[in-house]
């Protein structure tokens, strides 16, 4: 991803969006999995590392979530952006796990590792019942 695409992801787009920008994204990334066909793990995982958006790894399934680590992203050494920011990836996460596993989800991004040069993205989908 390019630093100006960088810049507008993390600066311009929060600006615009204001309090709608994690909602937003967060929609906007499940229509994206839908109309990408983004139904499991393989075909997730291939998508980020294809558009440049991080490793995605699976952390562990439990019967109610299930947790996953986004790594290398490149917004995540954008002066700690807000988690906010990630609700996209947050968003395209949640859909594929809820077609993977056949449960609606609910997502939600926290910062893993704050300390480390490359901070980690822990994506969180837990299931409905």
């Amino acid at each position: 991803m390019s630093q100006s695409l960088i810049w507008f992801r993390t600066e311009v787009i929060p600006l615009f969006l204001e309090e709608y920008e994690a909602p937003l994204l967060y929609w906007i990334g499940k229509e994206i999995a839908k109309r990408e066909k983004l139904n499991d793990f393989i075909s997730l995982r291939l998508y980020f590392e294809k558009k440049g958006l991080g490793r995605l790894s699976i952390k562990k399934k439990e019967k109610d979530h299930i947790l996953l680590l986004l790594h290398d992203s490149p917004t995540s050494s954008a002066s700690a952006a807000s988690v906010g920011t990630f609700s996209l990836e947050c968003g395209l996460v949640t859909y594929a796990m809820e077609e993977l596993f056949q449960q609606k989800g609910e997502g939600s991004v926290h910062w893993t590792d704050t300390q480390s040069e490359s901070p980690s993205l822990e994506i969180k989908v837990a299931f409905l019942k």
